[in-house]
C-alpha cells in the first residue's frame, strides 16, 4: 500500500511539475535576428518552445497570425520529459529523507 501510494506521488508530481516549470520557463526569451527586416523571438528553456516573428520593416498587408506564432511541439514535450524528471528526482529524494527520518524517530 505504502509503496502504490508513494508512485502515485511520484508520478502526479512529474506531470504536474513538468507541466508548471515548462509554462515557467517560457519567461525566458531569446531575440534572434538573423534576417533583415524580420526579429525572430524564441520562448523556452533549455528548448525554444513558442516562437514570435516580429517585422521590423514596413508590410503592405497585415500578417496572418499563422506566419506570427508558432508553437512548437517538439521542443515543449522535450522541456516537459527534462522537467518532469527533474521533478520527479526532487521529490523522490524528499520522500526517501522523510521514510527514513520516520524510522529514525521511532
Amino acid at each position: 500500500m505504502q509503496n502504490s501510494r508513494r508512485k502515485v506521488v511520484l508520478i502526479v508530481a512529474s506531470i504536474a511539475g513538468g507541466l508548471f516549470f515548462t509554462f515557467l520557463s517560457g519567461v525566458y526569451w531569446v531575440r534572434d535576428s538573423q534576417f533583415v527586416g524580420v526579429e525572430i523571438i524564441n520562448y523556452g528553456y533549455p528548448f525554444a518552445w513558442f516562437r514570435y516573428l516580429r517585422n521590423t520593416l514596413w508590410m503592405p498587408r497585415p500578417p496572418s497570425p499563422r506566419e506570427w506564432y508558432s508553437f512548437i511541439v517538439l521542443g515543449f514535450v522535450a522541456d516537459f520529459i527534462i522537467y518532469g524528471l527533474l521533478t520527479c528526482a526532487a521529490v523522490y529524494i524528499l520522500l526517501a529523507a522523510v521514510a527514513s527520518h520516520k524510522r529514525l524517530s521511532l
